[in-house]
């Protein structure tokens, strides 16, 4: 869903559409500063008049609509004609869709404290599954990004929870390979993304079929245990030795997970709950130097990666190469990176590889700018290892 507006918003081959009066048969479009013909301007010519045969003579604006490439994808933006003066329209469907992962982590972040990481967790497969079916209905432009804002709340959820649960059920020393791990499932699905795409040209289809699975996996999650850190710190000890248990057997620890007490549990998380206890604030970050410091270097890490991350995979159709193709290279990346990201994390450290990662991705972005347009391959090259090198500090950041 992060990535799904590369295919479902892909801007096809356009042109003015002739008005009705015009005469039939062939016709001549402006011809723009670059040499080809023009989007968003056709020739002006009287009532009734023949369409003019060269590139010479007064413009104006598409005023009855467009003709799109027949053999292109289907998208919004053919459906909309979020073309020419609407053009931002598109870009604007992405940014609400990006404005509900941010509200969505603001405010379920604050209820999985409260109900639980599995209930949050739950709740948001069954709205994505919803709402992204919802947007595949969508009558019209502004119920789509309704949808879509809902789509970007629960994945937010989903998010926030699954990352929660992966590390208070593993020990310290695995969190950094079990956290890449999970990582790699987003990057199979960069990997699945253009398949379907392909298969699938018509954009509600496709947006319908990577909507559905997740009422499967709202199914699936009322299996899943909840968090015993969450359990023990709500008052909850006796529930959380319970599922202690339950997942022992599970893993063919029977005999051990029978030798575990609430004695043991609180006692080992004394410490946890006294800290809990305590009331804390956004203000707390501010409060000591070093917390101002970490707060402030964590937030423009996160917005540097965010931003230079999602700006390069939305902008694939603007390196001239067939997105299919350049979306698997682009999936094809990650798996390299994150794997580099974990050795290099295991021998130098989090703080190291972040700076690094984040030095090369800017460098191979800033280049761009220098790159001319007509160097296509050496430009795509440079976006592809500068999302790589931004792949691998998402990894650094989610520890």
């Amino acid at each position: 869903h992060n990535l799904l507006q590369i295919f479902t918003a892909a801007t096809p081959t356009h042109h003015c559409r002739p008005p009705p009066n015009a005469s039939a048969g062939p016709w001549a479009l402006p011809m723009g500063q670059n040499g080809k013909p023009e989007t968003c301007l056709r020739f002006a010519y009287p009532s009734n008049a023949s369409l003019p045969n060269d590139t010479q003579g007064a413009t104006e604006p598409c005023l009855d609509g467009w003709t799109y490439d027949v053999n292109s994808r289907d998208s919004i933006v053919a459906e909309w004609d979020l073309v020419c003066n609407s053009k931002k329209l598109k870009e604007l469907a992405q940014s609400i869709f990006m404005a509900g992962i941010l509200i969505g982590g603001l405010v379920l972040g604050a209820l999985s404290d409260r109900f639980g990481r599995k209930p949050i967790l739950t709740c948001s497969y069954l709205l994505l599954a919803a709402s992204g079916s919802g947007a595949a209905f969508s009558p019209t432009f502004p119920t789509y990004t309704v949808f879509r804002f809902l789509c970007g709340f629960g994945i937010s959820g989903i998010t926030l929870s699954t990352v929660i649960l992966n590390v208070e059920w593993v020990s310290t020393r695995m969190r950094a390979i079990k956290s890449i791990a999970v990582g790699y499932f987003y990057t199979f699905g960069q990997f699945v993304l253009p398949g379907l795409a392909y298969v699938i040209p018509q954009w509600r289809w496709l947006q319908l079929t990577v909507s559905i699975p997740f009422f499967a996996f709202f199914l699936l999650s009322w299996w899943l245990p909840e968090s015993i850190r969450w359990m023990v710190l709500s008052g909850r000890s006796s529930k959380a030795l319970k599922t202690l248990r339950q997942v022992a057997a599970f893993n063919g620890k029977k005999e051990e997970g029978k030798k575990l007490s609430l004695e043991e549990i609180k006692l080992n998380t004394q410490k946890e709950v006294a800290l809990a206890k305590a009331k804390r604030s956004v203000a707390d970050l501010f409060r000591t130097p070093v917390l101002r410091r970490m707060t402030f270097c964590l937030s423009l890490a996160w917005f540097s990666t965010g931003f230079a991350y999602y700006s390069l995979a939305m902008g694939v159709e603007e390196f001239g190469v067939n997105l299919y193709i350049l979306q698997l290279i682009f999936g094809g990346v990650d798996v390299p990176a994150k794997f580099i990201t974990t050795l290099a994390i295991s021998y130098l450290g989090r703080h190291t590889t972040e700076a690094a990662l984040l030095l090369l991705a800017g460098g191979c972005i800033l280049s761009l700018i220098f790159v001319p347009a007509d160097l296509m391959t050496l430009r795509t090259v440079l976006a592809v290892f500068g999302k790589g090198c931004l792949s691998g500090s998402f990894s650094c950041l989610f520890l």
